[in-house]
């Protein structure tokens, strides 16, 4: 793949001899402790400027929320989605949609659109505890396809969040 005018971006965990195994109830609020620079798809780069992470692990539900600037203009993006099996992935992974927010240069433009995944890493107390962390990988696209009319539709990148 011809890296030019991209980014790759990727997050992966420590290795361990089995996945974690999460809480069955409870609320966590995760706090953002690192990621790259989001771009875009014509070689971009941005800055992450906030993002949230939320599981609730009572009802096996995410949520996130996604602020960037990049190329003049202001992404803010919200999503949710299900926790392992009922997103079709092991237990203490994830995946969701992108279907809130806005664009702040683009007024009457639908919220950005687009998905989310990642997983949680090994808990720092007994198997049940809350998760030490979790990774993400995310990409937003412009709904009309019209981000300042340079091509830039979709915007890439990665993040990683700790147990507060």
């Amino acid at each position: 793949m011809d890296l030019t005018q991209r980014s790759l971006h990727w997050v992966e965990g420590s290795d361990s001899i089995a996945p974690p195994v999460l809480p069955t109830t409870g609320t966590v609020a995760f706090v953002l402790a690192g990621a790259t620079a989001p771009t875009d798809r014509v070689g971009n780069v941005g800055t992450l400027n906030s993002a949230s992470l939320t599981a609730d692990f009572t009802a096996l539900q995410i949520t996130t929320a996604l602020n960037i600037s990049i190329n003049g203009a202001t992404w803010v993006a919200t999503g949710q989605g299900p926790i392992g099996a009922q997103a079709g992935v092991a237990d203490h992974q994830f995946s969701g949609v992108i279907n809130g927010g806005f664009i702040s240069s683009l007024s009457g433009v639908p919220a950005p659109n687009g998905n989310f995944s990642g997983f949680f890493t090994n808990p720092g107390g007994a198997p049940g505890s809350v998760p030490a962390g979790a990774g993400m990988s995310y990409t937003l696209h412009d709904p009309q396809g019209i981000y300042l009319n340079d091509g830039a539709f979709s915007i890439d990148g990665v993040a990683v969040f700790r147990k507060p």
